[in-house]
């Protein structure tokens, strides 16, 4: 009988190495490979400072500092993130803004006069992006205060009547319904199928939101170009008045009134996540929204919407996380996730859609949830 081996050695197999879900890539290839493609002078170094949808570095050379986005490879479960068309549309995006004056981080191009480069990985192909640095404080919701919302708000104004005139020869997803409401469910349902109540009212609540968004005359409600994630943060603050505004990775064609409800979504959320009084929520959404106006009037029908958008993004919130519960931890989607992430989601939908009001900008009910 032979000695049994306390090892199993699998170096015979074909395979050259085993299957991987969201690899980390070697900081010191990176700079070997991928940053010697790029006219940023002497590196000194290149540290990662993120590990989620996407990996992102902070790369410090003797004159400037950068961010390398890796983006996600194709996925054969979840949420497939970005193919190549999608990041040139944002790219597209982000120089048309820089071109227009509009402060935000830009895409360098690499010595052969791209922008992307393909890396062939473990788990597939993922892309590689070069941007500038934002300078400045990183803000996010739990920093805001009333004069920088109003900035916030303002800028995001500009930002959309910069982009009017925008187009692309790339094509890229829409931030419609199909794509926040109906891909998201289809992440959320094996993972929330344990709990059939929910799983009923989500598939109540989304035919209603949609029966909602159809009533809506379409012709008055604001449609271009939107940045998708502008929830008080992807932004630093650079001074007193200088927001530069970053990734773009949810931006696509949609209702204005679905950026600024981001903008909403989070002020409601602040009360429950990070204990902000009724009054200081109230003061940053008034002040978001006031200043948004002062560049950019809105007809009422697009405030109006705003509620029903709320309850559109904490739908897609679900999807996301449902969607990389693999590179994130099935911990991440557990049922303390959904008792709480439901539970304001009915609240919201109670106070806001349910009882028929369908207005923001007069109500100081922001802070009542």
């Amino acid at each position: 009988m032979s000695e049994l081996s306390p090892l199993q050695n699998d170096s015979t197999k074909h395979t050259p190495f085993f299957p991987v879900t969201h690899s980390l890539l070697s900081t010191s290839a990176l700079v070997s490979e991928v940053l010697t493609d790029y006219n940023i002078g002497q590196l000194i170094a290149c540290r990662l400072i993120a590990h989620n949808l996407n990996d992102t570095y902070l790369v410090i050379t003797n004159a400037e500092k950068y961010i390398l986005r890796v983006y996600q490879a194709p996925r054969t479960i979840g949420w497939a993130w970005r193919s190549a068309s999608d990041i040139l549309y944002e790219i597209d995006l982000l120089l048309h803004l820089g071109r227009k004056g509009i402060s935000v981080s830009t895409p360098l191009v690499r010595k052969d006069g791209t922008f992307i480069r393909t890396l062939q990985t473990p788990e597939g192909p993922r892309h590689v992006v070069l941007f500038t640095y934002a300078e400045g404080e990183s803000l996010t919701f739990g920093n805001l205060n009333a004069t920088v919302s109003s900035l916030y708000g303002r800028d995001l104004a500009d930002i959309h009547t910069t982009t009017d005139d925008f187009t692309s020869a790339h094509s890229r997803f829409h931030l419609d319904l199909e794509f926040l409401l109906d891909k998201s469910l289809q992440c959320i349902q094996p993972v929330i199928a344990h709990r059939p109540d929910d799983w009923a009212y989500l598939l109540q609540l989304t035919h209603q939101l949609k029966e909602h968004i159809a009533t809506l005359p379409a012709g008055e409600l604001d449609t271009g170009p939107c940045h998708g994630d502008l929830q008080g943060g992807n932004a630093n603050l650079a001074g007193e008045h200088k927001l530069t505004f970053f990734d773009f990775d949810v931006c696509g064609f949609g209702w204005r009134a679905y950026d600024l409800a981001v903008f909403c979504w989070a002020a409601a959320l602040g009360k429950t996540r990070l204990g902000r009084k009724d009054e200081d929520i109230e003061i940053l959404w008034t002040s978001f929204l006031n200043g948004y106006q002062e560049r950019r009037k809105l007809r009422p029908i697009n405030i109006q919407a705003i509620p029903l958008f709320v309850a559109v993004r904490h739908i897609w919130f679900l999807g996301l996380h449902t969607g990389n519960w693999d590179n994130w931890g099935y911990g991440e989607v557990n049922d303390h996730f959904f008792d709480r992430e439901m539970a304001f989601l009915r609240d919201w939908v109670t106070q806001r859609i349910g009882a028929g009001e369908n207005t923001l900008a007069s109500l100081p009910s922001l802070g009542s949830l």
